[in-house]
């Protein structure tokens, strides 16, 4: 099988400890890997500051979804692939 992985870019975002164990249990309830739901929150803040004209109050409030979102992530309810957290695939 050949897969084609996209090229990605890093970024560094230092998080104070209260957060980051959030991000922890936030991953371990989603089986979603930490990298992947800051991913995730960073696009919908950017996609909001693009809708808004790049008008921005902090803290920037956006709606949670009330369906599925657009992603090939998907939570523990519906795992099509499971990596184990942290490994680039």
């Amino acid at each position: 099988m050949n897969v084609k992985i996209a090229k990605t870019d890093a970024v560094t975002v230092r998080l104070d400890p209260e957060l980051k164990g959030r991000l922890a249990r936030a991953s371990t309830k989603l089986d979603l890997s930490e990298n992947d739901i800051v991913r995730h929150a960073l696009r919908a803040a950017v996609n909001a500051i693009e809708a808004n004209d790049y008008k921005i109050e902090l803290p920037i409030e956006m709606p949670l979804a009330k369906g599925p979102i657009g992603s090939p992530v998907t939570g523990p309810h519906k795992p099509e692939v499971k990596y184990s957290k942290g490994k680039r695939h």
